[in-house]
């Protein structure tokens, strides 16, 4: 509750300087790696195996205004799609919300929902002809809706749990202005939960208003 607190007195901060510039509008695709632990919680922890996703391809939106001499600010919405994995529970914990857990090996596989909301500031290191080059900070809210399925149960459906994630990370950004207000973005980004690693290469297009 202290983040989301944290977050929303931020927005409030910058929300005049945006209303005073223009705004970039972009669409784009990203490269995805990721890696950890997921923690999905219902009263306790359900999966502690180690996560590896590589080469996912995620859809975003991008909203970014220079809100200083060389610091830009950016708002970003990511689609992470359906992520599939697998693992093995040691108990039957899985089953249940807090329950009683009998030692029990359970083979599953598990369907993700990501939804990913991330603000970034960003200063501008280069700016040059028709390039301009920039890194920064960001901060990160996922949400994340997963189901559960029994592998030895012809993938039954054993139970569906959702969770929110707050990571810390950083980006580089490089931009080429191709005709007036339309520039192509190259980005580089990467976050942490703590737990959980994303690593994603970004390719855009954006139009200044």
């Amino acid at each position: 509750m202290k983040k989301i607190t944290l977050i929303l007195l931020l927005l409030l901060v910058v929300a005049p300087e945006l209303l005073a510039k223009k705004l970039k509008f972009g669409i784009g695709i990203a490269y995805a790696d990721i890696s950890g632990v997921n923690a999905y919680k219902a009263n306790s922890t359900r999966n502690t195996n180690t996560q590896v996703t590589n080469g996912l391809s995620v859809p975003f939106f991008l909203v970014s205004k220079t809100i200083a001499d060389k610091f830009s600010l950016s708002y970003r919405y990511s689609y992470y799609g359906e992520i599939k994995s697998k693992g093995v529970s040691p108990d039957s914990d899985i089953f249940n919300q807090g329950g009683i857990s009998l030692p029990v090996v359970t083979e599953y596989q598990f369907k993700e929902r990501m939804h990913e909301n991330t603000l970034a500031i960003n200063y501008t290191i280069l700016d040059k002809k028709q390039w301009l080059i920039a890194l920064g900070p960001n901060l990160s809210v996922t949400r994340s809706n997963v189901e559960f399925f029994d592998v030895t149960q012809n993938n039954r459906s054993i139970n569906i749990f959702s969770e929110t994630d707050y990571s810390i990370g950083a980006e580089l950004s490089a931009s080429y202005n191709i005709h007036r207000n339309m520039n192509i973005i190259f980005n580089y980004r990467y976050s942490s939960t703590g737990n959980k690693d994303i690593s994603l290469l970004e390719l855009a297009m954006s139009y200044q208003f």
